[in-house]
């Protein structure tokens, strides 16, 4: 029996990187330009699968949660309180 599939997503200003992790192995980075994400392409690559992301664009963060199919997690320095982060500004993570 497989697992659902799960993605690694990395949501910036200019790109949307992402990986995937089925059955033990790990899919090689892809990337979409941050111009082209939207809601029929977020549901053609990711529909159906689990998605941890993080995000510095509330866009479209709002596009992945909008689609039902997508069980999405957003990683936030708050959700991770053990890490020590070194930026300025926690909104950078």
């Amino acid at each position: 029996m497989s697992k659902k599939k799960t993605f690694f997503i990395d949501i910036g200003n200019t790109s949307l990187k992402y990986c995937s992790y089925h059955n033990g192995d790990y899919q090689i980075e892809n990337s979409l330009e941050a111009k082209d994400v939207n809601k029929e392409r977020v549901e053609q690559l990711f529909s159906g699968t689990y998605c941890l992301i993080c995000s510095v664009v509330p866009d479209i963060d709002g596009l992945f949660k909008s689609i039902r199919s997508i069980e999405c997690v957003f990683i936030s320095p708050a959700a991770i309180p053990y890490i020590s982060t070194h930026v300025d500004h926690v909104e950078q993570v």
